[in-house]
């Protein structure tokens, strides 16, 4: 899979499923019951299917809070199966595409990647008013290594597709500060005004947005006018994040995950956050310059395990 990687690291993969793993995705659709309000403006109907938790040396899966769990039995073993089948061997197809960016940025750290969650999205009624404002997913987990974003529903004219979006500051003159006030300071930077779209990628049934995750991996989804084209609209997706191990927190962003989340989300990180976060950052554009400017990546060594998503207690 060639990777495009401007404005940052991703690709787009129609036919992500085949027709039997489609088809069972749509009979054992969960009910809406089963969908929670999330996000920023509760601007997302979420379904857990797995959430992951990390011990000293590994993790498990959290069976409190999978609601694959709770699924009717028979439910229940058709997503089972989805989880453990067709969507690992997507993942892997992630994985493998990014591996010559992951090498460079992550791969000293280590060589174990794990599925942090997969869950479904249902955009609720009021989703034209919001969308999704422009962000990265850095600060809702450093750790995050690639996001799978899989389209359920074509587009019907009105629902707008991801955009992709650079901030040229980071890059500027005083590339340090933005990078401290634009990564580090994500109540702000949702309405930051020099965010420039690069790309859109359209909705299409059984497409993939996959994004190599890192603090300059901005997108989001621009508010429409709901009813442009006389019917109702669907954006359901499923999505899947890959993540290395809290263990190397520390050498990421210069602390525990749950210290940086806390301040991350205050926008008032100090030195001890702020500096590995810039080196982090020009690490994550200056490879992604290379890459696109054909550094050969043919060598690269392709060792990296993706643990099931569904580990053992």
């Amino acid at each position: 899979m060639q990777v495009d990687y401007k404005p940052f690291p991703h690709f787009v993969r129609d036919r992500v499923f085949d027709k039997e793993a489609l088809s069972a995705i749509e009979e054992f659709w969960p009910a809406d019951a089963y969908f929670e309000l999330e996000g920023h403006s509760q601007h997302s109907r979420r379904c857990h299917l797995v959430r992951n938790d990390f011990s000293k040396d590994g993790c498990h899966t959290d069976r409190d809070r999978s609601t694959l769990f709770r699924l009717p039995e028979g439910q229940r073993k058709a997503w089972e199966a989805l989880v453990m089948g067709p969507i690992h061997r997507v993942a892997l197809s992630v994985l493998d595409a990014f591996a010559p960016f992951f090498a460079r940025t992550r791969g000293g750290l280590a060589r174990d990647l794990y599925f942090d969650r997969i869950w479904l999205d249902s955009a609720p009624a009021n989703y034209h008013q919001h969308g999704l404002r422009v962000h990265t997913h850095y600060d809702h987990d450093p750790l995050w290594v690639f996001t799978g974003v899989i389209y359920l529903d074509d587009a019907n004219g009105d629902v707008p597709g991801t955009y992709l979006a650079t901030n040229p500051a980071l890059e500027g003159r005083d590339g340090d500060a933005a990078i401290a006030d634009t990564v580090l300071n994500s109540r702000r930077w949702y309405q930051d005004p020099d965010f420039h779209v690069e790309k859109s990628v359209p909705i299409a049934k059984n497409r993939m947005l996959a994004m190599a995750d890192g603090p300059a991996s901005f997108h989001g989804v621009s508010s429409f006018a709901q009813g442009d084209s006389g019917l109702a609209y669907s954006r359901r997706t499923l999505l899947f994040h890959l993540c290395l191990h809290p263990r190397h927190c520390p050498a990421v962003c210069g602390t525990t995950r749950e210290a940086f989340w806390t301040q991350a989300q205050k926008g008032v990180c100090g030195p001890e956050i702020r500096l590995p976060v810039i080196a982090d950052t020009k690490q994550y554009l200056q490879v992604s310059r290379a890459l696109d400017g054909g550094l050969d990546a043919s060598a690269d060594d392709p060792s990296f395990v993706l643990h099931p998503p569904l580990m053992p207690q």
